[in-house]
C-alpha cells in the first residue's frame, strides 16, 4: 500500500513546466477551464524494449505527455527521459552517436530522436504537448548500449477534461 501512495500523488499533480514538443513550446495554456487528467501510465524499460500505449490518441486532439523517474543506464550512471550521467557531472544527451532519451513514435535509434523533453531538471519530471494521430503511441528508451541498463521510467498520458 505504501508504494501506491506516491503514484497516486504523482498522478494527481499538475506540472506546468516549459518544454519543447512537436507543437512548439508548451505555454501551459489549456484553453481555459478544466483540468489535465492522467488517462494512462506506461512503464518504459531501460532495456530499450518498445512499449505501445493501450489507448489510441484521437487525431488532432492535444494531449500532454509526462515522463518521470530515473534508471541505471551504465555502471553507476543514472538516466532520465532526456539525459544521463547527471549524477557524475553535467547531464549528457548524446552517447555513441545516439540521441539518448525516451522517443515517441520513433523506433530508429540514431543521432535524432522524436521528441525532445526539454531542458535538464533535477526533479527528472518533464512534460510536453502531443497531438494525437488517431493511434496508440510507441515509447522507447534510446541508448547506445543496453547491456547493463536496469529499471524503468514512467510516461503518463494526460487529457484535458
Amino acid at each position: 500500500m505504501r508504494l501506491l501512495w506516491p503514484l497516486a500523488c504523482l498522478a494527481a499533480c499538475s506540472f506546468r513546466s516549459p518544454a519543447h514538443s512537436p507543437d512548439g513550446p508548451d505555454t501551459g495554456d489549456d484553453g481555459g477551464g478544466g483540468t489535465w487528467t492522467v488517462i494512462e501510465m506506461i512503464n518504459v524499460p531501460a532495456s530499450g524494449i518498445a512499449q505501445l500505449s493501450k489507448r489510441s490518441l484521437d487525431a488532432g486532439v492535444r494531449y500532454r505527455l509526462r515522463a518521470s523517474g530515473t534508471c541505471y543506464v551504465g555502471t553507476q550512471q543514472l538516466g532520465d527521459a532526456e539525459y544521463f550521467d547527471f549524477n557524475n557531472g553535467s547531464p549528457i544527451d548524446i552517447t555513441a552517436n545516439v540521441d539518448f532519451g525516451i522517443a515517441v513514435n520513433d523506433t530508429v535509434i540514431d543521432t535524432t530522436r522524436m521528441l525532445k523533453w526539454g531542458d535538464y531538471t533535477d526533479t527528472h519530471v518533464y512534460e510536453v504537448s502531443w497531438t494525437g494521430e488517431g493511434a496508440p503511441i510507441t515509447l522507447q528508451l534510446h541508448d547506445g548500449n543496453y547491456l547493463i541498463n536496469t529499471g524503468m521510467l514512467l510516461v503518463e498520458i494526460l487529457e484535458h477534461q
